[in-house]
């Protein structure tokens, strides 16, 4: 049977037809897969009893069984909202944004954060079909607003510190100019006293207190300034003694203090910098303390470490070393944290507790000083950390005491200058004591009247750096327009106010940081007189 020419050519014109729509139709499709599949973020495409239809290729990166089941949970949600407003959908329409759900997940185990948007598939006359869910991975905009938080914070605290610092100078200053005047009336009176009486050995105690307010304030001025990276022999258990200074006054009463000193052996590093790890130990086990109390244990020793015994973060070599343990009777450090700990901004501390850098600082700092540092640590037991420092190789005594020696004296004529009354006297005192002759000044112009009447009068000139109406470093130039071979030493109560390019400007001959006692005092001044700069 033939069919008529008009059929087969209809025929055949739909299978054309059909065969480039079958075409087109790839073509899209395949266009289709291309752009689902080039989208970065994960889009993933549920059924309505959780099953997945189709996901782009980026899914298949981050579709863990965890993240599977978040998106399983959020499907039945936004299917269960789509039904619950069914009557506001309108049939075959987009869904209104309304029954858009976003969340911030965080999937530990992956040590990764998700933002998923999740939005209900429709079918006919508004019916859920289904879910659709974006899920794009915020991990490295969550580190870099964790960092960019961090960095703020540390900003904040170093303007603090900056205030602080400044503040600390003002009462230093102050401080510092009434320890002046304890230390001298006390040194005057020892002068003057029988060393069998028991006013001398009074006196004396009066004397050894104002010495160690005198270094208190020295090391609460050392923490808040920037350290230089000089390294010299420093013995342990002196920056030990020093920081023991400040930590009993910080340490609540119901956290002890042990200590175990058999090491006086030097070692060769930044006494600021090893000053840092020692307080960053010993407040971190205060921390881990601070709900019971405990004990806060410093030992030093000395410590032969040979091949096979060496260990530590990093590796140590074999050789003589100092060993700093710090411990504590606290909550202790959990296993998995234990390998953490050294990372910077890892803490496990509340959010403004810390940063995170302590223990990162202080293995930062030991590994530049060619040492090491270990951990030990049992749950509710408390922990211990064991810090390996190379012995120094240049073989200096540090604790050799030095001879008693006369105190140099004097018959030049010397103008003192300084503001506060109590000091004017006793540097009074003090001088005459030595043979000087002298002529004292609390107002600086009036000083400068006296001196520019007959200059050649005045063998030395003693100021104080901070004055009403004019500073130290002023006096000073205007003296060197006169005479500028004059001998000038400064005096301060607080050492950051006096640089040694302001003395050098100036013409200033040495520096004396208050109080000073009347060794460093005469010694100075005849130093400043016989020319030796």
């Amino acid at each position: 049977m033939f069919l008529p020419a008009f059929l087969i050519a209809f025929v055949l014109a739909h299978l054309f037809k059909l065969d480039r729509l079958g075409r087109l139709l790839y073509i899209a499709n395949r266009d289709w897969e291309d752009s689902f599949n080039s989208i970065s973020d994960a889009i993933v495409v549920f059924d309505m009893n959780g099953g997945i239809i189709k996901h782009n290729r980026a899914a298949s990166k981050v579709l863990s069984e965890p993240l599977r089941d978040t998106l399983v949970q959020k499907s039945k949600e936004v299917i269960k909202s789509a039904h619950r407003n069914r009557t506001v959908l309108s049939n075959g329409s987009p869904p209104d944004m309304s029954y858009k759900m976003v969340d911030e997940i965080s999937q530990s185990s992956l040590s990764k954060h998700f933002e998923i948007t999740s939005i209900p598939r429709l079918g006919r006359h508004g019916r859920p079909i289904g879910s659709v869910h974006i899920v794009r991975d915020t991990t490295d905009q969550k580190i870099s607003e964790y960092e960019r938080e961090v960095l703020q914070d540390q900003l904040i605290k170093a303007q603090q510190i900056e205030s602080i610092a400044a503040l600390a100078g003002g009462i230093a200053h102050d401080f510092n100019n009434i320890l002046a005047a304890i230390v001298g009336f006390a040194e005057m009176a020892l002068l003057e006293t029988s060393e069998s009486g028991k006013a001398h050995a009074k006196i004396a105690g009066i004397l050894s207190a104002s010495h160690r307010g005198r270094d208190l304030v020295k090391q609460i001025l050392k923490l808040g300034r920037e350290s230089d990276q000089e390294r010299k022999p420093i013995r342990m258990d002196l920056i030990i003694e020093d920081t023991l200074k400040l930590l009993r006054a910080a340490l609540p009463s119901s956290i002890g203090i042990r200590t175990d000193i058999s090491a006086k052996d030097p070692v060769l590093g930044n006494p600021t910098q090893v000053q840092q790890v020692l307080m960053n130990l010993c407040i971190n086990a205060a921390h881990a303390m601070q709900d019971g109390g405990g004990v806060l244990g410093i030992t030093l020793e000395g410590a032969d470490l040979q091949e096979g015994l060496v260990s530590g973060n990093p590796p140590l070599q074999p050789g003589m070393y100092i060993r700093l343990s710090v411990s504590d009777t606290g909550i202790g450090i959990i296993p998995e944290n234990m390998q953490r700990i050294f990372e910077p901004y890892f803490t496990t501390k509340a959010k403004g507790k810390g940063t995170g850098l302590g223990l990162s600082t202080v293995r930062s700092i030991v590994t530049n000083h060619g040492g090491s540092i270990l951990v030990e640590s049992e749950i509710k037991k408390g922990t211990t950390f064991h810090v390996y420092l190379p012995l120094s190789a240049v073989d200096e005594s540090l604790d050799a005491e030095q001879a008693v020696l006369p105190l140099p004296k004097g018959t030049e004529r010397i103008l003192f200058l300084d503001d506060e009354e109590s000091l004017l006297e006793i540097g009074k005192d003090m001088l005459t004591h030595l043979g000087y002759e002298v002529v004292t000044f609390s107002d600086p112009l009036q000083a400068l009247d006296r001196f520019k009447q007959d200059p050649k009068a005045i063998d030395l000139i003693i100021t104080d750096m901070t004055m009403p109406g004019m500073t130290g470093d002023k006096v000073c130039d205007e003296i060197a327009k006169v005479r500028s071979d004059m001998p000038i030493i400064v005096c301060s109560g607080f050492s950051e106010q006096v640089s040694l390019s302001k003395r050098a400007r100036a013409g200033a001959t040495a520096f004396l940081m208050k109080p000073y006692a009347m060794s460093e005092f005469s010694n100075a001044i005849r130093s400043a007189l016989d020319g030796r700069r």
